[in-house]
């Protein structure tokens, strides 16, 4: 599976599971922090990006193995109102859990681990007083691979077996292997 395709499985099941919050999608590349821009007019907003793919090993059949890492942004407009922030926290709490142990409905992902949810200072986005969460988890994945630097493996023509380890890496003491013995 490819990596855009994984991410919009992230974000159609955040979209079915979280129904108070309208306006989920990618966001392109990370956000600066210190002065973050989301395109969004609607809060509250969520918004997932990948942040981090580091290759593991090679597999045998044509994909590679990485640790994916993801963040959600989560922004709500800042209230002096209690009643905002227990909603707010709410919302989080919904995320997290829902983040927690979830594949997204793909076999090729592992369940997401390592999950940290961080507080956004409140800043001015596109005229609103923002504040937020940045959620971070990670997965391992299988993807595609189109180059493969491995070969298929084959099946050999003959299999031989020594059961004395000192024998390692002398040919003449291993003996061929004919059929199935126990």
């Amino acid at each position: 599976m490819e990596l855009a395709k994984i991410t919009k499985k992230i974000i159609e099941c955040l979209e079915d599971e979280v129904d108070v919050v309208e306006n989920i999608g990618s966001q392109t590349g990370l956000l600066d922090i210190r002065n973050p821009q989301i395109i969004a007019e609607n809060f509250p907003a969520i918004r997932i990006t990948p942040k981090q793919l580091s290759p593991k090993q090679l597999d045998y059949f044509n994909t590679q193995e990485y640790e994916a890492t993801y963040l959600l942004y989560y922004f709500n407009k800042a209230k002096d109102d209690w009643m905002d922030d227990v909603a707010s926290l709410n919302l989080l709490d919904k995320v997290l859990r829902l983040v927690k142990s979830n594949n997204w409905g793909i076999n090729s992902i592992t369940p997401a681990m390592n999950i940290t949810a961080n507080a956004l200072t409140v800043r001015q986005i596109n005229g609103h007083l923002i504040n937020g969460w940045q959620v971070e988890w990670q997965h391992t994945m299988q993807l595609e691979c189109e180059n493969n630097t491995v070969e298929t493996p084959v099946k050999p023509k003959s299999l031989y077996f020594s059961s004395n380890r000192d024998d390692f890496g002398i040919a003449d003491k291993y003996s061929e292997v004919k059929g199935y013995e126990r």
